[in-house]
């Protein structure tokens, strides 16, 4: 079905990218890049200088990515690195980078911008802080697994579980303050995965086998503690949360739904605009919840087929494209900077592999090009925080 093919070809831009990145000794890095617009070097381009204070003014927040660099016989290797495009030397948006972490991947910054969850060099879930220094190591390993933790929107705790792995299927939250992990196991059969934070409970979608992604049995609410666990959809997969935590998007049959907190009122809100085979993924809601932004797929042309954005106004149900789209090009991962009036987006053109991609793209909601930041590595999980 089209549900499952969507599901299965999500994980598999991401178990490439492990195969191709992680499995051959690979040493990864995180990369923050600094959008912030009230620091400027002396030889600061003035033109430029004026159009991000003028977009962004002092609100900016930071951009964090995962960036690999092939190194001799197919090893990579990487650093964690934080950039400032508010530099703008010249009219080629050239930037400043410097090293923030060293042998680390998988990032994913706290909504406060003070923390990031990722792998360290261990292949552990480790947390570090914004000035790059390691918090904790827990004892988990995550080398090879589908690892996607959620933060709750206060900062004060994650969760995540782990598909592919074969001695824990279960549900782990942990508190940032109490630096401890309490694990949420259901019962025997029920497997959680794609595990989000709706206000102070958990949304996810169950499985029935945590080794075959496409036995999905729907989406799920459950309370933090591991009880009331409550079914909301028959099927669907990819839950993400409203900011008030009132409604859920989800996917289904490679289109985009909607269902109250509660379970009811669930409809289709997204249609395919190109062609049969389009596939929507990578949800991402507007921080005043009023907007969703998302990837669309062309998937008649496979994995390397194009990739484009696409917006839906709540209010008004309207569907838009975002960008200009073309045959054979990737635009992905998009996220909204903080205030929500921004975008950034990995980028590339071809001839550049799918995997392969060394672009990040910020753009205003109609897709109008603000700023690009030219990485000289390839780049992975993008996101935006204060």
């Amino acid at each position: 079905s089209t549900e499952k093919s969507s599901l299965i070809h999500n994980l598999f831009i991401e178990v490439v990218l492990e195969t191709e990145i992680m499995r051959k000794t690979a040493i990864s890095a995180l990369v923050a890049a600094t959008i912030g617009c009230t620091t400027v070097a002396p030889e600061v381009d003035e033109p430029c200088k004026k159009e991000l204070e003028q977009l962004c003014g002092d609100k900016c927040g930071s951009i964090s990515f995962a960036s690999f660099s092939e190194q001799d016989e197919g090893e990579f290797s990487k650093s964690i690195m934080v950039a400032d495009p508010n530099t703008c030397y010249g009219s080629d948006n050239k930037y400043n980078k410097w090293i923030l972490k060293e042998n680390a991947s998988k990032p994913h910054p706290s909504p406060d911008g003070n923390y990031f969850v990722y792998q360290n060099a261990n292949g552990n879930v480790a947390i570090l802080s914004k000035t790059g220094e390691q918090l904790h190591e827990t004892s988990y390993f995550i080398e090879g697994k589908s690892f996607q933790p959620r933060w709750k929107a206060d900062s004060s705790s994650f969760i995540y579980s782990s598909l592919y792995s074969d001695d824990d299927h279960d549900l782990h939250k942990f508190d940032i303050k109490e630096k401890d992990t309490t694990v949420i196991s259901l019962e025997e059969g029920k497997y959680p995965y794609q595990a989000v934070w709706c206000g102070e409970e958990i949304v996810f979608q169950l499985l029935v086998d945590p080794t075959h992604s496409q036995k999905i049995k729907g989406i799920y609410r459950i309370n933090a503690d591991g009880t009331n666990l409550t079914k909301l959809t028959e099927s669907g997969y990819s839950p993400q949360c409203a900011p008030d935590a009132s409604k859920i998007a989800f996917l289904r049959d490679g289109n985009i739904w909607l269902v109250n907190y509660d379970g009811s009122n669930q409809h289709q809100i997204s249609e395919k605009r190109f062609d049969e085979t389009e596939e929507h993924q990578d949800i991402n809601w507007s921080p005043d919840g009023r907007h969703l932004l998302y990837e669309a797929h062309d998937a008649k042309w496979g994995v390397s087929g194009y990739y484009h954005l696409q917006m839906i106004d709540l209010d008004s149900g309207q569907q838009k494209v975002i960008g200009h789209p073309g045959n054979g090009d990737y635009d992905g991962e998009p996220c909204w900077s903080p205030d929500g009036r921004l975008i950034a987006h990995i980028s590339h053109l071809p001839p550049q592999e799918a995997w392969n991609i060394r672009n990040i793209k910020i753009i205003d909601t109609e897709g109008t090009v603000i700023k690009r930041v030219r990485n000289d590595e390839m780049i992975r999980n993008l996101s935006w925080s204060p």
